[in-house]
């Protein structure tokens, strides 16, 4: 029985032995792995904040060009305005020029008429008298 016990002693000191490798063994590549995993996920989330940090410069662009088109429009409503009330007051100055124009013409061809009625008058009225 003694000769029984040494040998199951030492099989499991062999066995002990052998595991023991493979324990060593087994926590080194877990530890690697968790390195990787941990490289990973630190390589991912670095991702992720590149893509939020390019989505947020894509957002900001976008929201300053829509900005900068309001105003643009905003300014040529404002420019289209101005241009208006300039041409229509050039406008309202031609017209009062012709029609202060035409009512010295009409107002000169009326005193015209009424003095040739007039001297037509007198000379029916000097003809009546002699």
């Amino acid at each position: 029985a003694r000769r029984w016990s040494k040998r199951r002693t030492l099989f499991a000191l062999r066995f002990v032995r052998d595991r023991a490798g493979t324990l060593i063994q087994s926590a080194w590549r877990r530890a690697l792995a968790i390195t990787l995993v941990h490289r990973l996920l630190a390589e991912r989330l670095k991702r992720r904040r590149a893509a939020r940090r390019a989505s947020a410069i894509v957002i900001q662009a976008r929201t300053r060009g829509a900005l900068e088109r309001r105003r643009a429009a905003r300014m040529r409503h404002v420019v289209i305005k101005v241009q208006a009330h300039r041409r229509r007051s050039a406008a309202q100055r031609r017209f009062l020029s012709c029609r202060a124009a035409v009512m010295t013409l009409q107002a000169r061809h009326r005193g015209a008429a009424a003095r040739r009625a007039f001297r037509r008058t007198v000379r029916v009225v000097t003809a009546a008298q002699a």
